[in-house]
């Protein structure tokens, strides 16, 4: 198998989109797609989570089984 150079960035950025751009290579689609897909889906896992945090915390602690845990650091 030889190496074949794919750059699908717009600008041609080698450094901090190595994520869209492998995405981009596996899927076929191009990078703005990939790009905006990526960012999409972020989106709604944040507001998700900041859901499920604001859910946590209205629910007495007494029914609480564990607390939530986001990077180490306890949302309670």
């Amino acid at each position: 198998m030889n190496f074949i150079q794919y750059n699908p960035n717009p600008r041609g950025n080698r450094v901090g989109d190595c994520v869209i751009r492998a995405i981009s290579g596996a899927t076929g689609r191009d990078w703005e797609t990939t790009y905006a897909g990526v960012s999409v889906c972020g989106f709604e896992q944040a507001l998700r989570l900041r859901y499920l945090i604001s859910l946590h915390r209205s629910i007495p602690w007494a029914l609480r089984r564990s607390p939530i845990v986001l990077g180490g650091q306890s949302a309670v």
